[in-house]
């Protein structure tokens, strides 16, 4: 019962082409699973390893939602799949948002959801929730700011999500310490 809904069906596990070998290490680990938090040193390849996965995602015929706290953020995810893979996100003005032409990867800045007219508005807001039901995966860039209320918003909205994955390479907000989970669920893991 809920196994099903925690480990995957099907994982890769031939190692990614462009990732170092613990990137693919921890990464083939990860995909065991539906959802997952990915937490990493500065300096790690974040960016590469969530565009590797984006990649790989679409390439099982998957739709991903990618979501970043701020624009500096996405640029530098937006910017890394389109130079390793040819992916290229951007502005779709008729369809008032940031996606490839396809559709298949669409990227949302979390930061200042709650203002944007399209979460205010009750029909635009109706739209929105039917089209974030159809993305299947779900990568979190510095999921610890991305969890805000608006984050928290789309993330709700995201009924389809099959599979979960937030990265950090932030230390504790309060300590500056790295986050750790070799004590389990301690007081700094659920805090941030």
């Amino acid at each position: 019962a809920i196994e099903s809904r925690i480990y995957s069906d099907a994982y890769r596990t031939i190692p990614f082409p462009g990732l170092r070998d613990i990137q693919n290490q921890d990464i083939l680990h990860i995909l065991k699973y539906r959802v997952g938090l990915y937490s990493v040193y500065t300096g790690y390849g974040k960016t590469q390893v969530i565009s590797t996965l984006a990649d790989y995602a679409v390439s099982l015929g998957k739709k991903v939602l990618i979501l970043a706290p701020s624009i500096k953020a996405m640029d530098e995810l937006r910017k890394r799949i389109k130079t390793l893979f040819g992916y290229d996100i951007k502005k779709q003005r008729k369809l008032d948002k940031i996606c490839t032409d396809d559709g298949m990867i669409r990227a949302i800045v979390t930061a200042g959801v709650m203002n944007s007219g399209k979460y205010k508005d009750p029909a635009k807001l109706a739209a929105e929730k039917i089209e974030l039901g159809t993305y299947e995966w779900v990568l979190g860039d510095e999921v610890e700011y991305v969890m805000s209320p608006g984050g928290k918003m789309i993330l709700d909205m995201c009924t389809g999500a099959t599979n979960l994955y937030g990265f950090s390479g932030t230390a504790d907000k309060n300590s500056g310490e790295m986050i750790s989970f070799a004590q389990g669920l301690n007081r700094s893991v659920i805090d941030n």
